[in-house]
């Protein structure tokens, strides 16, 4: 048995210190990925891309592609119906990625009816960025067994797999892409006096931030190159970080010249804006991304949890990541590295908490250091001679750690990755409203839709699919809870949500939407309630939205200022056939008509508890 596993030990020790082992990497990758050729235009983004992409030039796409609210044009989107009557007009969720726009652009040019190829274009950004990672494992940790581990994790990570699956998603791998190169040019002109990664280490930054601002990310690595692997005095060193600070603020003064940014969502925001949101966001988000990385197969797994729930998750997130660091501390003490990859993947999370519902594929940047660092233990815990590394108290449980996180990350989740997209539907059912033959000669009235946030993807879907497009669409409330419709007259309706419109995203048990069952897919969607006007920002007693055909007022609120009830007067009966009513069932998860109660009677619509 002891030559056996010796063998073994040896052979697991030439795989991970080979040369070629990148291409092993590589072909792990496709394999992984290779289902998302068949995936079509499947998720909502790429089917919001296509139809601006279809008829767009390439300066049009660049000032478009990314913007989703933009105040100049937002009436009309609320006129039309794609945003919900509750949107904010000065809400802004704008970004410039024209890098990225310009790959999108050459798809359609190139092979515009072609998904497979759009995604075999993913593809080769994500080997792109595997091949770039595995160069800078191996240039800063050598070719041995924590770098070889480190290589093939990485090629393997389940959270990956988002940014690889969603064509629009490839921002994020350009980025990340010339994030790596950046830090490769920084370092090998630190330490082996390369002039010319001077230059070309921040121009490789401004090409990761115009392709998205997930860029900034890498400036965390940048900042603990200087503290932990640059040598030197401290002047010489921070002098190497004043091209990149240029390069940020450059970046950041064209951003918003060109009047790109966000405010005023419940989803996205500006850390410069509103600094003090953005800490609370950092405080209640950074433990679940960090577990998200290390223990879970994704972080958004924290919305679909009830605010009980997500209480009790970030409380076990924090526990199990202070166990981690204390298990990990005699790394930190005594290997340089690790404390490199450490604080490298901690800064690099930062930027990361501007988005509300971070998802695998926001952590591209932020797993390069804890891949890296995960190798480490690992491989160090495996390791015979390191063994004094690890306190003796922890030993037996820091090894089973080990094994736990090798198991799940080089076995559990790339087979869940394998399986999972083959066969799990991208496309939620609430975006199929089906045929609705004649319907672009009425207005279409959604009593409850699921998730509001997602509401602007109904139309371009339905016109990507030659779908008829109904005159207007409108959303009458969100379907996390019980919705109480109430007939005042012929033409006017009560709507009543349970708990009301605007629903908290940050953790909140005063206006939970409920406490059990502890998940649910509808406690996600509450994230898309507060997309078009963050919570902060309420509609008073008394507000009155007017759109074509119909007047909304705000007559009631809950106990925290939140629009709770609201009369909504039509320009004609409800029963006009020029208006067609439908529900989203919960039981059946699609539409079924709704009917319009007489005057004076209440219905309820159901609420998915």
């Amino acid at each position: 048995m002891g030559y056996s596993r010796s063998r073994i030990a040896e052979y697991v020790k030439l795989l991970l210190t080979h040369k070629y082992l990148i291409f092993l990497a590589l072909l792990s990758a496709v394999v992984l990925s290779l289902p998302a050729l068949w995936r079509g235009w499947g998720f909502e983004d790429d089917i919001y891309h296509r139809a601006i992409l279809l008829k767009s030039s390439l300066t049009e796409a660049m000032r478009s592609l990314f913007v989703f609210i933009d105040p100049s044009n937002t009436r009309a989107q609320m006129e039309l119906g794609v945003f919900p009557w509750w949107t904010l007009e000065t809400t802004q969720v704008a970004f410039f990625r024209p890098l990225a726009v310009v790959t999108f652009w050459l798809d359609y040019q190139l092979w515009p009816d072609s998904s497979m190829l759009m995604h075999a274009h993913n593809l080769v950004w994500y080997l792109a960025v595997c091949a770039g990672t595995a160069l800078l494992y191996r240039r800063f940790m050598g070719r041995n067994l924590a770098s070889g581990l480190a290589i093939l994790l990485f090629a393997l990570n389940f959270p990956h797999v988002n940014a690889v699956y969603s064509i629009a998603a490839r921002s994020q791998l350009i980025a990340t892409f010339f994030g790596i190169l950046a830090l490769w040019a920084h370092d090998k002109s630190s330490r082996d006096d390369w002039k010319v990664g001077l230059l070309l280490g921040p121009v490789f930054l401004a090409m990761s931030l115009f392709s998205a601002e997930a860029g900034v990310a890498i400036v965390g690595y940048l900042v603990a190159h200087v503290i932990f692997i640059d040598r030197g005095v401290w002047k010489d060193r921070i002098g190497r970080l004043i091209p990149y600070a240029l390069v940020v603020v450059i970046w950041r003064l064209i951003y918003h010249s060109l009047g790109y940014g966000a405010w005023g969502s419940g989803f996205y925001l500006d850390p410069l804006r509103e600094p003090f949101r953005f800490a609370l966001n950092i405080i209640e988000q950074a433990p679940i991304l960090l577990l998200g990385q290390w223990i879970l197969p994704d972080p958004a797994v924290y919305a679909g949890f009830s605010t009980v729930g997500q209480i009790a998750f970030w409380l076990l997130a924090v526990a199990v990541l202070i166990v981690l660091a204390m298990m990990m501390a005699p790394l930190f003490g005594k290997i340089r590295r690790a404390r490199y990859w450490g604080l490298g993947m901690l800064l690099a999370m930062i930027p990361i908490c501007g988005v509300s519902l971070a998802s695998g594929r926001h952590l591209l940047i932020l797993s390069i250091g804890a891949i890296a660092l995960m190798a480490q233990f690992i491989t160090g815990r495996f390791a015979k001679k390191n063994r004094l590394l690890f306190h003796r108290r922890w030993e037996t449980f820091s090894f089973v750690v080990a094994v736990l996180l090798l198991s799940l990350h080089a076995l559990v989740y790339p087979i869940m990755a394998s399986t999972i997209r083959w066969v799990a539907d991208p496309i939620p059912a609430m975006m199929e409203l089906g045929p609705l033959p004649g319907v672009e000669d009425q207005d279409l009235i959604i009593v409850n839709f699921p998730s509001p946030g997602q509401s602007w993807y109904l139309l371009p879907q339905r016109e990507v699919h030659e779908q008829p497009i109904p005159a207007h669409l409108r959303i009458l409330a969100p379907a996390h809870t019980q919705v109480e419709v109430t007939r005042l007259d012929d033409q006017t309706v009560l709507i009543k949500p349970e708990s009301g419109f605007l629903l908290p995203t940050q953790i909140d048990l005063q206006n939970d939407i409920k406490p059990f069952p502890l998940a649910h897919i509808a406690y996600a969607y509450r994230y898309g309630d507060a997309f078009f006007r963050k919570n902060g920002l309420q509609i008073p007693l008394g507000g009155k939205v007017d759109l074509p055909g119909m007047q909304v007022e705000v007559n009631s609120l809950t106990l925290d200022g939140r629009p709770w009830g609201a009369r909504m007067v039509f320009d004609r009966s409800l029963e006009d056939p020029s208006l067609k009513w439908l529900q989203w069932d919960w039981v059946l998860e699609t539409y079924v008509p709704f009917h319009v109660p007489e005057v004076g009677q209440t219905v309820h619509v159901a609420g998915p508890f």
